[in-house]
């Protein structure tokens, strides 16, 4: 699945911005919001040198110190997600940050998906999952309280 993300988001020129229903051309199987005009042409960058070197120094993380790491004020979401997959297993790094303007490092360990930022490491979300041959499935999602995702109850 991340081969076509990647290739439908890389793709040029970019012709039309808006709703892509599900569908022929649309990698994510479901309606997505195109933002690419917009995303394509915004460069990231920090005054801060501190920053980035941060941001240096975490490409070489492969993120297992997040594994015991807490979520400050924690609930924990249940959830039904589920998202086609090639099969392949799943184990380390899912994604790592090549540039400043993506903001979002992605690992898996143990069943659960880490989501840590980019530019400080901090781990912003856990996601548990089953990996299957043909997809996988988040059933529960941790985040910091204050992240407006629905109106979920503390656990």
């Amino acid at each position: 699945m991340w081969a076509s993300v990647k290739r439908w988001w890389a793709g040029t020129p970019v012709p039309i911005r808006g709703w892509h229903e599900a569908g022929p051309g649309n990698p994510f199987g479901l309606r997505v919001f195109d933002c690419r005009p917009m995303t394509m042409n915004v460069v990231a960058t920090t005054e801060d040198r501190k920053i980035a070197e941060q941001y240096v120094r975490l490409r070489a993380s492969d993120g297992r110190e997040l594994i015991a790491r807490q979520i400050r004020d924690a609930i924990r979401i249940p959830t039904s997600l589920r998202f086609p997959h090639n099969g392949a297993p799943l184990e380390g790094v899912v994604f790592k940050s090549d540039e400043m303007e993506a903001k979002w490092d992605i690992y898996f360990y143990q069943s659960i998906f880490l989501f840590a930022r980019s530019w400080t490491g901090e781990l912003r979300f856990r996601a548990w999952a089953s990996v299957g041959p043909d997809e996988i499935r988040v059933t529960q999602i941790e985040c910091d309280k204050w992240i407006p995702l629905s109106r979920p109850t503390q656990m």
